[in-house]
């Protein structure tokens, strides 16, 4: 109850000052489901999954395109599935697994991803213009 000459009561300023810490508190540790704290990590593994996932997707379709438009044709696609991608995400799987065995997972996370971009970097800069030799 507010008073003529605008002072408050005691009683009343204790239950405002709990709601208005609440209304904080509620604000500050919830955004979507993720916690105040985590906001700052939350944005960039947000960024960074975006763009993984754009890439996966723009390789996956390119990847046919460019083994059609090649020397080697259609026919390539079943052989590179079967006598290359297999093999190479077995080895993949046990390298992850020695890497997260030795190292932590920040650290097996920055070595993986680094693995990544060396690929990417080197398919870019090589391999890809390379193709004609």
């Amino acid at each position: 109850m507010t008073r003529p000459n605008g002072i408050r009561s005691t009683l009343e300023l204790r239950s405002n000052k709990k709601t208005d810490e609440t209304e904080i508190s509620q604000r500050n540790t919830l955004f979507n489901g993720i916690l105040y704290l985590q906001k700052s990590l939350a944005t960039p593994l947000m960024v960074m999954y975006f763009l993984m996932l754009m890439v996966n997707t723009l390789l996956r379709d390119t990847k046919d395109t460019l083994l059609v438009t090649s020397k080697a044709g259609v026919e390539a696609i079943p052989i590179l599935k079967s006598w290359l991608v297999i093999p190479c995400s077995v080895l993949f799987f046990l390298l992850y697994s020695k890497i997260t065995s030795k190292f932590t997972k920040r650290k097996a996370f920055v070595i993986v991803l680094s693995l990544f971009v060396g690929f990417y970097l080197s398919f870019g800069i090589f391999l890809y213009p390379l193709k004609h030799y």
